[in-house]
């Protein structure tokens, strides 16, 4: 899977930790299975972590409106 690089001219807040790194690799997974089982919408994964806890992850099953 591609990724297009990020264009935006905002400065990073704080540095990226290796635990925020692997939520974003969850999320982007989950959006990797729904690859082209979602037209019209794109593939999209949600990864909700609150207090260090993972509460759920999840993507929109084809044929779903937008989240």
């Amino acid at each position: 899977m591609r990724v297009a690089p990020c264009r935006s001219t905002a400065q990073p807040t704080g540095a990226v930790s290796q635990e925020d790194r692997a939520y974003m690799l969850q999320a982007l997974e989950l959006a990797k299975r729904a690859l082209g089982k979602t037209h019209p919408n794109p593939a999209v994964g949600c990864v909700i972590v609150k207090d260090g806890q993972h509460l759920a992850g999840a993507t929109v099953p084809q044929q779903q409106p937008d989240s």
